[in-house]
């Protein structure tokens, strides 16, 4: 039930675009946000008031009242009753503290436990660890008769302290100009050129750490809440404190994304889109219950896009965007619903055939009255030649139709010159223009593939006839230009991680019939007769020839460009992403699995 599954044209979704982020590819973005905070020290401490109740001090206030003694300072395990600091400490009714560094604890990165982890569903919260680089506890836990024992213990290197809380995910727009890190800085700066400043949001997607509740404190070997209330106190205050001094800095953000009101013809707009989060699920689409941790990190963040004004609604996939064992490969999906890939290509060869769509006029005329006439052939481009979408239903098994051209534009011309000596003489030329064709997609090998067939053919016919009783068939009805031109686009991915769709050579195959002109009738003794139609029909001949086996090096650069811009409108963990394998799902949506290229 993997990518290959994507269905985006299923009624139940619609969505044109979805951007899937695995949770391990998030927390690869927000452990290098904690390690990157460089945050101060959060210190908490208490002392006894005169009614035996705990209340906050000042860590600086502590140490003067306790004559410089630093409670963070004298060793697990000190004599209360015989240790100087100790004494000093007690004597300032010191009860207990800790400080804290949020940030990431100096293990190797394969150990270190998840900063977020996902639920499921559009609205489901996400569970928050709370990391830090440094984190120590300190305070006199009492005893009965007077009794009292020193605590002082700093997390260890292999098994980090932390808070679990929960927190919802938010989304908020955001102004153009606001800090933001360096790809989308450049993608707001693109679309200010292309579609203005007004035309275009920028949304970012953060953890909102106002919504944060603590779930569960650290488990510290020997000591608890009922042995020693300071540490029940110290947990209530933590949450607080450390989310505090993230906020200096900002929610964590887990992605940005933008939508334009005013889209550019030629890219894909995208216009609104939602968030979700979908858990692994089964050969039967069900939610995995009690994963794995590789099934945990398989979960994904989605964005759903549309090009449309309406807003998507949020559905649970059916199909797992990546599977637990690619996790370690890949940190997502990108996925284009079939329709919206197959619009584009409709656009990029219905250009091409444009300059080719040609309505063929065929007039007579005759200047003067002395039996000469002048035929005259025009073939203006702009007929209007479209590729239609061909409906594909249900899973593909093999290379698919889905465009199909049939374009047929016939023309013909005859005259009856006047003058003495003409009557009963007639001239007639008939052509007919057609384009047909069809575009395929397939795969060759491992690569997904665009195969374009354009046949065009030209039918001529030339006749006249002399004093009413003698027809002559000067050029007989054939298709004197015949093409059939197949190219074969193949999409790949460059080491930098852009879509390429290769120049590809056409193949073409002439079937044109020799052009051979009777030179019958009196006409036909005139050395001129023949030359004079091929006067007129020969620039028609080359001019169609030029553009059917004309290159397609544009074609494939078009396709490229289309493709490449769906990778700019979504940034998860803030990056740009870079593709890393692309093909076609069962459904023929267009997937690529994608990498952060922070990390290529």
């Amino acid at each position: 039930m993997s990518a290959n599954e994507s269905n985006l044209s299923d009624p139940q979704y619609g969505y044109d675009l979805v951007v899937a982020t695995t949770q391990k590819s998030m927390n690869v973005a927000l452990k290098a946000y904690l390690d990157g905070l460089g945050g101060p020290l959060v210190v908490a401490c208490y002392v006894y008031d005169n009614d035996n109740n705990l209340v906050p001090i000042s860590y600086e206030q502590l140490k003067a009242d306790a004559k410089g003694s630093d409670p963070f300072s004298v060793p697990g395990g000190s004599d209360p009753k015989t240790d100087q600091d100790l004494l000093n400490l007690a004597a300032a009714n010191f009860a207990g503290g800790f400080r804290a560094k949020a940030g990431l604890p100096q293990m190797p990165p394969l150990k270190l436990p998840p900063v977020v982890t996902l639920g499921n569903g559009p609205t489901a919260p996400v569970t928050f660890n709370l990391l830090c680089s440094e984190f120590d506890i300190a305070g006199f836990n009492y005893g009965p008769r007077g009794s009292s024992k020193w605590i002082n213990a700093a997390q260890p290197a292999d098994d980090p302290w932390y808070f679990v809380s929960q927190v919802q995910l938010n989304n908020d727009v955001i102004d153009p100009h606001s800090p933001v890190p360096p790809a989308v800085q450049q993608k707001i700066q693109e679309l200010i050129d292309s579609v203005g400043a007004g035309a275009f949001s920028i949304e970012k997607v953060f953890l909102d750490l106002s919504t944060a509740m603590l779930l569960s404190a650290p488990t510290i070997a020997g000591i608890s809440s009922k042995d020693w209330p300071v540490w029940a106190l110290l947990s209530s205050v933590f949450l607080d404190a450390y989310i505090g001094e993230l906020r200096k800095t900002g929610h964590p953000v887990l992605g940005y994304s933008c939508t334009v009101d005013k889209p550019k013809p030629g890219t894909l707009p995208i216009r609104m889109l939602v968030h979700e989060c979908c858990a692994l699920v089964d050969s039967s689409g069900v939610p995995v219950v009690d994963p794995t941790k590789a099934q945990q990190d398989a979960t994904t963040f989605n964005y759903l896009c549309t090009t449309s004004t309406t807003k998507p609604v949020a559905h649970a996939f059916r199909w797992n965007w990546l599977e637990s064992t690619e996790t370690g490969t890949w940190a997502g999906i990108q996925s284009v619903r079939r329709d919206v890939f197959i619009a584009y290509l409709q656009s990029v060869f219905n250009d091409l055939v444009a300059p080719i769509s040609f309505t063929p006029a065929v007039s007579w005329s005759q200047p003067q009255s002395n039996g000469y006439v002048s035929l005259n052939i025009g073939i203006p481009a702009g007929g209007g030649a479209q590729f239609a979408a061909k409906p594909v239903n249900g899973k593909i098994t093999g290379p698919t139709q889905i465009l199909s051209l049939e374009f047929d534009k016939p023309a013909t011309g005859s005259i009856s010159p006047a003058g003495v000596g003409y009557w009963g003489d007639w001239f007639s030329y008939t052509l007919n223009y057609k384009l047909t064709g069809d575009v395929s997609a397939l795969v060759q090998g491992d690569a997904p593939c665009v195969r374009l067939r354009l046949r065009a053919t030209f039918y001529e016919e030339f006749r006249h006839t002399e004093a009413w009783i003698a027809p002559y068939h000067d050029l007989p009805g054939a298709n004197y230009i015949d093409y059939l031109v197949e190219v074969l686009f193949q999409i790949s991915v460059t080491d930098d991680g852009k879509l390429v769709v290769n120049n590809a050579k056409p193949s073409v195959t002439d079937s044109s019939t020799p052009w051979y002109f009777y030179k019958e009738g009196i006409y036909g003794l005139s050395k001129e007769y023949e030359q004079y139609i091929l006067a007129r029909v020969n620039p028609v001949h080359t001019q169609i020839k030029a553009l059917v086996n004309g290159t397609f090096t544009d074609i494939a650069a078009k396709l490229q460009g289309i493709l490449n811009n769906t990778q700019s409108w979504v940034f998860p963990g803030s990056e740009t992403y870079a593709f890393g394998k692309v093909a076609f799902s069962d459904y023929l949506d267009f997937i690529t699995h994608t990498t952060f290229i922070g990390a290529r």
